[in-house]
């Protein structure tokens, strides 16, 4: 690659460009909790969910939720 950008063939700054904005698309987008672990309950609740949903099941109403918080 040559030294300066007013050096460069476009087809080096396109490249060049590209490189910078992926790196920092990749820097902002990322996932904060990958180096987390799940704790074995919480794993497990997840995996129950999955059955439940693909069995069907969608839960509480938003209604059915929010009356049990106000009768609470």
């Amino acid at each position: 690659m040559t030294e300066t950008i007013g050096q460069m063939s476009p087809s080096e700054l396109s490249e060049m460009i590209e490189n910078i904005v992926e790196k920092k698309l990749l820097e902002l987008l990322k996932d904060p909790d990958t180096e987390f672990e799940l704790n074995e309950g919480v794993v497990e609740r997840l995996l129950q969910q999955r059955e439940l949903v693909g069995e069907g099941d969608r839960g509480l109403s938003l209604e059915a939720v929010r009356r049990q918080l106000l009768d609470e």
